[in-house]
Protein backbone atom coordinates (compact mmCIF):
# COMPACT_ATOMS: atom_id res chain seq x y z
CA UNK A 1 0.00 0.00 0.00
CA UNK A 2 1.50 3.41 -1.07
CA UNK A 3 0.39 6.09 1.46
CA UNK A 4 0.07 9.57 0.27
CA UNK A 5 2.26 12.33 2.15
CA UNK A 6 1.32 13.29 5.27
CA UNK A 7 0.47 16.81 4.78
CA UNK A 8 -1.82 15.59 1.72
CA UNK A 9 -3.94 13.12 4.02
CA UNK A 10 -7.29 14.99 4.70
CA UNK A 11 -7.89 14.87 9.08
CA UNK A 12 -11.66 15.41 10.14
CA UNK A 13 -11.81 17.61 13.51
CA UNK A 14 -14.90 16.33 15.30
CA UNK A 15 -16.05 18.74 18.60
CA UNK A 16 -18.87 17.96 20.31
CA UNK A 17 -20.35 20.66 21.89
CA UNK A 18 -23.60 21.17 24.50
CA UNK A 19 -23.99 24.68 26.45
CA UNK A 20 -20.33 25.09 27.06
CA UNK A 21 -19.81 28.19 24.79
CA UNK A 22 -17.00 29.06 26.18
CA UNK A 23 -14.90 26.25 26.51
CA UNK A 24 -15.68 25.44 22.84
CA UNK A 25 -14.55 28.71 21.65
CA UNK A 26 -11.12 28.57 23.04
CA UNK A 27 -10.84 24.74 21.92
CA UNK A 28 -11.64 26.24 18.97
CA UNK A 29 -9.23 29.02 18.77
CA UNK A 30 -6.37 26.39 19.70
CA UNK A 31 -7.05 24.51 16.79
CA UNK A 32 -7.39 27.59 14.44
CA UNK A 33 -3.30 27.31 15.65
CA UNK A 34 -2.62 23.86 14.72
CA UNK A 35 0.25 23.95 12.30
CA UNK A 36 -1.47 20.89 10.18
CA UNK A 37 -2.46 22.17 6.69
CA UNK A 38 -5.05 19.63 6.00
CA UNK A 39 -7.68 19.65 8.23
CA UNK A 40 -11.55 20.12 8.67
CA UNK A 41 -13.55 21.45 11.95
CA UNK A 42 -16.93 20.07 12.26
CA UNK A 43 -18.17 20.98 15.52
CA UNK A 44 -22.01 18.78 16.02
CA UNK A 45 -24.07 21.15 18.56
CA UNK A 46 -26.26 19.40 20.88
CA UNK A 47 -29.43 21.80 20.94
CA UNK A 48 -27.50 23.78 23.23
CA UNK A 49 -29.10 27.18 24.40
CA UNK A 50 -26.35 28.99 25.55
CA UNK A 51 -25.60 31.08 22.36
CA UNK A 52 -23.04 28.63 21.34
CA UNK A 53 -23.96 28.01 17.97
CA UNK A 54 -24.69 31.89 16.88
CA UNK A 55 -21.21 32.62 18.85
CA UNK A 56 -19.40 29.53 16.76
CA UNK A 57 -20.86 31.54 13.62
CA UNK A 58 -19.53 34.71 14.46
CA UNK A 59 -16.42 33.87 15.15
CA UNK A 60 -15.46 30.90 13.40
CA UNK A 61 -17.51 30.88 10.34
CA UNK A 62 -14.84 28.37 8.58
CA UNK A 63 -16.18 25.80 11.18
CA UNK A 64 -19.01 23.08 9.91
CA UNK A 65 -21.89 23.39 12.37
CA UNK A 66 -24.39 20.50 12.41
CA UNK A 67 -27.29 21.46 14.54
CA UNK A 68 -28.74 18.42 16.45
CA UNK A 69 -32.50 19.03 17.68
CA UNK A 70 -31.75 17.12 20.58
CA UNK A 71 -28.56 15.67 23.12
CA UNK A 72 -27.62 12.60 21.35
CA UNK A 73 -24.51 11.92 23.97
CA UNK A 74 -20.65 11.78 23.21
CA UNK A 75 -21.18 8.20 21.12
CA UNK A 76 -23.85 9.57 18.81
CA UNK A 77 -22.81 12.95 18.66
CA UNK A 78 -19.83 12.19 17.47
CA UNK A 79 -20.95 9.32 15.07
CA UNK A 80 -23.08 12.23 13.51
CA UNK A 81 -19.92 14.12 12.71
CA UNK A 82 -18.21 11.38 11.18
CA UNK A 83 -21.35 10.08 9.34
CA UNK A 84 -21.47 13.34 7.09
CA UNK A 85 -18.26 13.07 5.59
CA UNK A 86 -16.94 9.28 5.85
CA UNK A 87 -17.38 8.53 2.59
CA UNK A 88 -16.03 12.04 0.82
CA UNK A 89 -12.06 10.85 1.34
CA UNK A 90 -10.75 7.79 0.71
CA UNK A 91 -7.76 7.88 2.74
CA UNK A 92 -8.44 10.32 5.83
CA UNK A 93 -8.67 10.12 9.76
CA UNK A 94 -11.14 11.22 11.90
CA UNK A 95 -9.55 13.38 15.28
CA UNK A 96 -12.13 13.31 18.19
CA UNK A 97 -11.31 16.08 20.80
CA UNK A 98 -13.31 17.57 23.90
CA UNK A 99 -14.58 20.71 23.02
CA UNK A 100 -12.85 21.10 26.86
CA UNK A 101 -9.55 20.76 25.57
CA UNK A 102 -6.63 22.75 24.17
CA UNK A 103 -4.28 21.47 21.71
CA UNK A 104 -0.39 22.30 21.33
CA UNK A 105 -0.06 23.18 17.59
CA UNK A 106 2.13 20.25 16.98
CA UNK A 107 -0.04 17.91 17.90
CA UNK A 108 -2.20 17.03 14.73
CA UNK A 109 1.40 16.89 12.53
CA UNK A 110 2.71 14.43 15.40
CA UNK A 111 -0.07 12.10 15.65
CA UNK A 112 -0.34 11.74 11.76
CA UNK A 113 3.12 11.52 11.44
CA UNK A 114 3.44 8.53 13.66
CA UNK A 115 0.22 6.95 12.87
CA UNK A 116 1.99 6.84 9.10
CA UNK A 117 4.91 5.44 9.90
CA UNK A 118 3.13 2.03 10.07
CA UNK A 119 0.24 0.57 8.39
CA UNK A 120 -1.14 -0.91 11.27
CA UNK A 121 -1.58 1.80 13.86
CA UNK A 122 -5.48 2.15 13.80
CA UNK A 123 -5.33 4.36 16.60
CA UNK A 124 -2.99 7.13 18.37
CA UNK A 125 -3.64 9.53 21.13
CA UNK A 126 -1.32 12.06 23.16
CA UNK A 127 -0.46 12.72 26.51
CA UNK A 128 -3.14 14.41 28.21
CA UNK A 129 -2.82 16.56 30.65
CA UNK A 130 -4.94 18.45 33.68
CA UNK A 131 -5.28 22.28 32.95
CA UNK A 132 -4.30 23.02 36.86
CA UNK A 133 -1.86 21.30 37.34
CA UNK A 134 -0.47 21.64 33.79
CA UNK A 135 2.23 19.64 33.99
CA UNK A 136 0.19 16.81 35.77
CA UNK A 137 -1.10 13.75 33.65
CA UNK A 138 -4.41 12.97 33.00
CA UNK A 139 -3.83 10.26 31.05
CA UNK A 140 -0.86 8.50 29.11
CA UNK A 141 -2.63 5.63 27.54
CA UNK A 142 -4.39 3.23 29.35
CA UNK A 143 -4.34 -0.51 30.44
CA UNK A 144 -6.94 -2.91 30.81
CA UNK A 145 -6.44 -5.45 33.36
CA UNK A 146 -9.53 -7.92 31.68
CA UNK A 147 -9.56 -10.79 34.22
CA UNK A 148 -10.26 -8.06 37.10
CA UNK A 149 -11.91 -5.74 34.54
CA UNK A 150 -9.73 -3.24 36.17
CA UNK A 151 -8.46 -0.03 33.89
CA UNK A 152 -5.80 1.86 35.07
CA UNK A 153 -4.42 5.22 33.20
CA UNK A 154 -0.86 5.67 32.75
CA UNK A 155 0.51 7.87 34.78
CA UNK A 156 -2.33 9.39 35.97
CA UNK A 157 -1.82 12.09 38.52
CA UNK A 158 1.72 12.39 38.08
CA UNK A 159 3.90 15.21 37.85
CA UNK A 160 5.24 14.62 33.91
CA UNK A 161 8.92 14.16 34.11
CA UNK A 162 9.80 13.50 30.10
CA UNK A 163 10.90 10.34 30.57
CA UNK A 164 8.92 8.79 27.88
CA UNK A 165 9.73 9.51 23.94
CA UNK A 166 8.87 6.77 22.01
CA UNK A 167 4.83 5.26 20.75
CA UNK A 168 3.75 2.81 23.23
CA UNK A 169 1.36 0.31 22.55
CA UNK A 170 -1.54 0.85 24.89
CA UNK A 171 -5.22 -0.91 25.34
CA UNK A 172 -6.93 2.20 24.92
CA UNK A 173 -6.76 5.79 24.45
CA UNK A 174 -8.84 8.34 26.50
CA UNK A 175 -11.85 9.79 24.17
CA UNK A 176 -10.63 13.37 24.55
CA UNK A 177 -8.70 13.18 21.95
CA UNK A 178 -8.75 9.84 19.46
CA UNK A 179 -7.03 9.88 16.15
CA UNK A 180 -8.62 7.09 13.97
CA UNK A 181 -7.55 5.64 10.13
CA UNK A 182 -10.79 6.25 7.87
CA UNK A 183 -9.92 2.40 7.26
CA UNK A 184 -10.50 1.75 10.67
CA UNK A 185 -14.23 3.01 11.02
CA UNK A 186 -14.72 1.45 7.61
CA UNK A 187 -13.82 -2.18 8.98
CA UNK A 188 -15.07 -1.91 12.61
CA UNK A 189 -17.87 0.50 12.48
CA UNK A 190 -18.56 3.50 14.45
CA UNK A 191 -19.14 4.00 17.94
CA UNK A 192 -21.96 1.80 19.46
CA UNK A 193 -24.42 4.13 20.68
CA UNK A 194 -25.77 1.79 23.35
CA UNK A 195 -22.79 3.00 25.50
CA UNK A 196 -24.06 7.11 25.13
CA UNK A 197 -21.26 8.11 26.75
CA UNK A 198 -18.49 6.13 29.04
CA UNK A 199 -16.67 2.81 27.86
CA UNK A 200 -17.41 3.84 24.13
CA UNK A 201 -13.60 4.94 23.60
CA UNK A 202 -12.93 1.55 26.06
CA UNK A 203 -15.12 -0.53 23.59
CA UNK A 204 -13.77 0.75 19.86
CA UNK A 205 -10.23 0.92 20.80
CA UNK A 206 -10.88 -2.69 22.17
CA UNK A 207 -12.50 -3.73 18.78
CA UNK A 208 -9.71 -2.19 16.46
CA UNK A 209 -7.60 -4.02 18.45
CA UNK A 210 -8.76 -7.06 17.66
CA UNK A 211 -9.33 -6.23 14.05
CA UNK A 212 -5.52 -6.43 14.35
CA UNK A 213 -4.54 -2.84 14.59
CA UNK A 214 -2.33 -1.29 16.75
CA UNK A 215 -3.39 1.66 19.56
CA UNK A 216 -0.34 3.90 20.18
CA UNK A 217 0.06 6.41 23.03
CA UNK A 218 2.32 8.96 21.49
CA UNK A 219 4.01 10.86 24.89
CA UNK A 220 5.38 13.95 22.69
CA UNK A 221 1.90 14.87 21.59
CA UNK A 222 0.60 16.98 23.82
CA UNK A 223 -3.08 18.37 24.87
CA UNK A 224 -4.62 20.26 27.96
CA UNK A 225 -8.07 18.43 29.41
CA UNK A 226 -10.14 21.04 31.16
CA UNK A 227 -10.73 18.69 34.16
CA UNK A 228 -9.55 19.51 37.92
CA UNK A 229 -7.11 16.94 39.55
CA UNK A 230 -8.95 17.07 42.76
CA UNK A 231 -12.56 15.92 41.02
CA UNK A 232 -14.93 15.48 43.86
CA UNK A 233 -17.29 12.83 43.73
CA UNK A 234 -19.13 11.46 40.48
CA UNK A 235 -22.54 13.06 39.23
CA UNK A 236 -25.40 10.37 39.52
CA UNK A 237 -25.75 10.09 35.78
CA UNK A 238 -21.89 9.63 35.94
CA UNK A 239 -22.39 6.61 38.24
CA UNK A 240 -25.01 5.54 36.29
CA UNK A 241 -23.38 5.16 32.96
CA UNK A 242 -20.27 3.70 34.16
CA UNK A 243 -21.94 1.34 36.60
CA UNK A 244 -24.51 0.35 33.46
CA UNK A 245 -21.86 0.01 30.65
CA UNK A 246 -19.07 -2.06 32.25
CA UNK A 247 -21.61 -5.35 32.00
CA UNK A 248 -21.96 -4.28 28.67
CA UNK A 249 -18.41 -3.87 27.48
CA UNK A 250 -17.84 -7.63 29.52
CA UNK A 251 -20.90 -8.97 27.22
CA UNK A 252 -20.44 -7.47 24.00
CA UNK A 253 -16.37 -8.33 23.63
CA UNK A 254 -15.80 -11.29 25.63
CA UNK A 255 -16.43 -14.76 25.49
CA UNK A 256 -18.97 -16.25 28.48
CA UNK A 257 -15.76 -17.79 29.87
CA UNK A 258 -13.98 -14.99 30.21
CA UNK A 259 -16.44 -12.89 30.85
CA UNK A 260 -17.55 -15.10 34.31
CA UNK A 261 -14.37 -13.88 36.55
CA UNK A 262 -14.72 -9.90 35.56
CA UNK A 263 -18.23 -9.93 35.15
CA UNK A 264 -19.03 -11.59 38.64
CA UNK A 265 -15.92 -9.34 40.44
CA UNK A 266 -17.62 -5.88 38.73
CA UNK A 267 -21.29 -7.31 40.50
CA UNK A 268 -19.75 -7.86 43.75
CA UNK A 269 -17.90 -4.02 43.51
CA UNK A 270 -21.54 -2.70 42.79
CA UNK A 271 -23.31 -4.51 45.31
CA UNK A 272 -20.43 -3.46 47.96
CA UNK A 273 -20.94 -0.14 46.30
CA UNK A 274 -24.90 0.03 47.14
CA UNK A 275 -24.53 -1.36 50.61
CA UNK A 276 -22.07 1.41 51.32
CA UNK A 277 -24.73 4.05 50.05
CA UNK A 278 -27.15 2.70 52.13
CA UNK A 279 -24.92 2.37 55.17
CA UNK A 280 -24.33 6.09 54.96
CA UNK A 281 -28.11 7.30 53.75
CA UNK A 282 -26.83 7.92 50.12
CA UNK A 283 -30.03 6.55 48.64
CA UNK A 284 -30.06 8.33 45.47
CA UNK A 285 -26.62 6.61 44.76
CA UNK A 286 -28.19 3.14 45.74
CA UNK A 287 -31.05 3.70 43.34
CA UNK A 288 -29.17 4.73 40.73
CA UNK A 289 -26.25 2.02 40.91
CA UNK A 290 -29.32 -0.53 40.81
CA UNK A 291 -31.26 0.86 38.45
CA UNK A 292 -28.05 1.14 36.59
CA UNK A 293 -27.65 -2.92 36.71
CA UNK A 294 -31.56 -3.75 36.12
CA UNK A 295 -31.49 -1.55 32.96
CA UNK A 296 -28.51 -3.90 31.97
CA UNK A 297 -29.91 -7.22 32.44
CA UNK A 298 -33.24 -5.95 30.67
CA UNK A 299 -31.00 -4.39 27.73
CA UNK A 300 -32.37 -1.30 28.06
CA UNK A 301 -28.92 0.92 27.06
CA UNK A 302 -28.59 4.81 25.14
CA UNK A 303 -29.84 7.55 27.05
CA UNK A 304 -31.46 7.55 30.61
CA UNK A 305 -33.22 10.08 32.07
CA UNK A 306 -32.62 10.23 35.75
Amino acid sequence: MILPKTKSIKVYIIILNWNQKEDTLICLNSVKKLKYDNYEVIVVDQNSKDGSKEAIKKDYPWVDLIENDDNLGFVEGNNVGIRKVLDIEKYSYFFILNNDTVVDPDCLDVLVNKAEKDKNIGIAGPKVFYFDPPNMIFSAGAMIDLKHFEIHHRHEKELDKEDETAPIEVDYISGCSLLIKKEVIDKIGLMDPRFFIYYEETDWCYRTRRAGYKVLYIPTCKIWHRVSAAMGKASLSTMYYMTRNQFLFLNKNLSPAKRLLPFLLCFIRVVRNILSALKNGRYKEAKVRFVAFNDYLFNRFGKKQL
